[in-house]
C-alpha cells in the first residue's frame, strides 16, 4: 500500500464525560510513547499523535455536527457507536487523515467510520483476558496482509493455560475468604458499569432488564445463582432491579479471579463482560445474557473478520511492528530496539489493575478511606474518575471530601 504517507496514533476522539471532557487523551498519550519510538524504527516514520484535547487535523464538535448531532454528548456517541451517523461525517474524518495509517487506542466509534471510508488502521484494546502475568493488547485491522501476520504473533494456549494454573496455587496457598463459599454448581452473574463500549446495542446502553426471559431459562438451571456487582457501577445499575426480579439470587462480594478458582462455581454470566472470555481458561461455563463484546482470536480457531489478537510481549519490539506493517508501508526502517515487558508492566503504567492480586502494589491511606466511604458519600461513584493510573487521589483528601 505505496498510499500510506504517514502514521497517526489517536485514541476515542469522540468519547466524552461530565468530569472529564478529553476522556482518552491521557491513555493515548501513553500508548504513542510506549510505540513510537518502536514504530519509527521498524517504518522509518514517526508517528503523529491526535489528541482529542489538541487536535492538528479533527475538530470533533464539525464531526458531530456533520454526523447530525448538535452536541458532543454521551447518547450522541453511543449512536455513533452503532454506526448512525451521516454519509458527510466520514468524508470529513478521511480527508483529515488522508494518506495516513491509523493506529488507534479502543477507537470503538472511530473503527466503524474508518472501516466505512476503508481507511488503514490497527487498534489496539487491551485483552479481556487479563490474569496473564501483565495484561496484553489485542490488535484488530481491516488490512488482511496485516491480520495474517498479527496471528502468526498470537500469543498461545500454553501461555494462557500456565497463567491459569498459576492463579490456581496462587488462592491455594491462601486462606480460604468466608465470604466467599459458593454451593456445589453454583451460578454467578456479573455485573458490569453503567457506560461502556461493550454494552453497546443499537444506540444505547443494554441491561439485565431488557434479556429477562434468557436470565430465567439460566437461573432455572441452576440451584444456587449469585450476584456479583461490578465494583465501579452505581449503587442503582442493575442491582435493584435484579434482585427484585429474581429473589433466590445472593448476593456475591470479593474478588473475581478467587471466585474463578473455586471448584463449586460452574456457570459464569454476563451481559458482554470481559470475564467471559476468561472463566472457560478456569473450567467454567460461560454464557453471554446479551453478546461477546470482542470477537477474540484464539490457536485452533479460523480466522474471522473483526477479530482481535492478543499479543505478548512480542510487540515492544521493532521487528514485530517491522512484520506486521511491512504490506501496507515496506520495510522502510533499518533499526532494531525493543525491551522486555515483564511481569506487571503495563499493569503499573496504566493502573490496570482489576482483580488481579499478584504483585500488586498496596493501595495509599488515602485510597483505601475512600473505598471506605465511596459508597456513603459518593453513590455513583464519580470521584472514581479522579483517581491516577498510580492509584493516588487527585488533590488529595480535601478533593475527596469535596472541599
Amino acid at each position: 500500500m505505496d498510499s500510506v504517507s504517514e502514521i497517526v496514533m489517536l485514541g476515542e476522539l469522540l468519547r466524552t464525560q461530565a468530569i472529564n471532557p478529553f476522556y482518552a487523551d491521557q491513555t493515548t498519550r501513553l500508548v504513542h510513547a510506549l510505540f513510537r519510538d518502536l514504530i519509527h524504527a521498524a517504518t522509518g516514520m514517526r508517528p503523529d499523535c491526535e489528541l482529542a484535547g489538541n487536535a492538528k487535523r479533527f475538530n470533533r464538535e464539525a464531526f458531530y455536527r456533520l454526523a447530525g448531532y448538535d452536541v458532543v454528548s454521551t447518547e450522541n456517541w453511543l449512536r455513533i457507536v452503532s454506526g448512525r451517523f451521516r454519509e458527510e461525517a466520514a468524508d470529513y474524518f478521511a480527508q483529515c487523515f488522508a494518506g495516513a495509517l491509523v493506529i488507534s487506542h479502543e477507537a470503538g466509534s472511530l473503527v466503524r467510520v474508518m472501516e466505512r471510508r476503508n481507511i488503514p488502521f490497527v487498534d489496539m484494546r487491551v485483552s479481556p483476558i487479563r490474569f496473564m502475568k501483565d495484561i496484553y493488547f489485542a490488535f484488530r485491522t481491516n488490512l488482511p496482509e496485516v491480520a495474517a501476520r498479527l496471528r502468526a504473533h498470537m500469543l498461545g494456549e500454553d501461555a494462557i493455560r500456565d497463567a491459569a494454573d498459576r492463579l490456581r496455587a496462587y488462592y491455594a496457598a491462601r486462606p480460604r475468604d468466608p465470604a466467599l463459599r459458593f454451593a456445589p454448581g453454583s451460578l454467578l452473574i456479573c455485573g458490569q458499569t453503567d457506560t461502556d463500549l461493550s454494552l453497546v446495542v443499537d444506540g444505547g446502553i443494554t441491561d439485565f432488564s431488557r434479556h429477562a426471559e434468557t436470565l430465567r431459562r439460566l437461573t432455572d438451571r441452576h440451584d444456587h445463582v449469585y450476584y456479583k456487582p461490578h465494583p465501579m457501577a452505581a449503587q442503582a445499575c442493575d442491582n435493584r432491579w435484579l434482585l427484585s426480579s429474581f429473589p433466590e439470587m445472593k448476593p456475591a462480594r470479593g474478588n473475581m479471579y478467587r471466585m474463578l478458582c473455586d471448584g463449586n462455581l460452574r456457570t459464569v454470566a454476563a451481559l458482554s463482560s470481559g470475564v467471559l472470555h476468561e472463566a472457560p481458561c478456569f473450567g467454567k461455563e460461560a454464557v453471554p445474557v446479551s453478546h461477546l463484546h470482542m470477537n477474540l482470536a484464539r490457536t485452533g480457531m479460523p480466522a474471522a473478520p473483526g477479530e482481535y489478537v492478543m499479543i505478548g510481549d512480542a510487540c515492544y519490539a521493532s521487528d514485530f511492528w517491522r512484520d506486521i506493517l511491512e504490506p501496507c508501508i515496506g520495510a522502510k526502517g533499518s533499526g532494531r530496539i525493543g525491551f522486555t515487558g515483564g511481569d506487571n508492566f503495563l499493569r503499573g503504567y496504566m493502573g490496570m489493575w482489576w482483580d488481579y492480586e499478584i504483585g500488586r502494589p498496596k493501595p495509599s491511606a488515602a485510597l483505601r478511606l475512600y473505598r471506605r466511604l465511596a459508597n456513603l458519600i459518593d453513590p455513583r461513584h464519580r470521584l472514581r474518575q479522579r483517581i491516577d493510573p498510580g492509584g493516588r487521589l487527585r488533590g488529595g483528601i480535601k478533593r475527596l471530601l469535596g472541599k
